[in-house]
């Protein structure tokens, strides 16, 4: 599978159907097909209303937050290498320092001037404090 710029991932979501909360990686190709990603190692555990955001040209995907099947808030930030097909988690509220807790159905933008990412609002909390998400690899 060729994976370009010009797609589109999803990554987990809440199904009408049947209300399962998942963990699955799709990319949209610019023929309109979707193609499952089959990922090496750890991932994200299964969550839906996440952040996520592609950035560093597009070669990484950045997910936080969301909840799980029974309406938790996960507190992670995850990283996905496109181009080694896999994930690295980065850590959690616990070993970062100012970490964005309870994140759900949070709003971002990809400042690509300053190599930031600018975190802010959150549907179930009030917290509407601006983070700074700076990542180095």
């Amino acid at each position: 599978m060729d994976i370009t710029i010009n797609g589109l991932f999803q990554f987990g979501g809440i199904s009408n159907k049947d209300l399962l909360v998942h963990n699955d990686l799709y990319y949209l190709d610019n023929n309109g097909k979707w193609n499952y990603i089959d990922v090496y190692g750890e991932k994200p555990s299964p969550r839906h209303g996440m952040f996520m955001i592609s950035f560093d040209s597009q070669k990484f995907l950045l997910i936080l937050g969301g909840k799980d099947v029974n309406n938790n808030y996960i507190n992670d930030l995850w990283v996905y290498d496109i181009n080694d097909i896999q994930w690295l988690k980065i850590g959690n509220y616990e070993n970062i320092v100012n970490f964005p807790k309870d994140r759900f159905l949070s709003n971002g933008i990809n400042n690509k001037n300053y190599g930031i990412i600018l975190l802010y609002e959150s549907m179930d909390t009030n917290d509407n404090n601006l983070y700074i998400i700076d990542i180095v690899f």
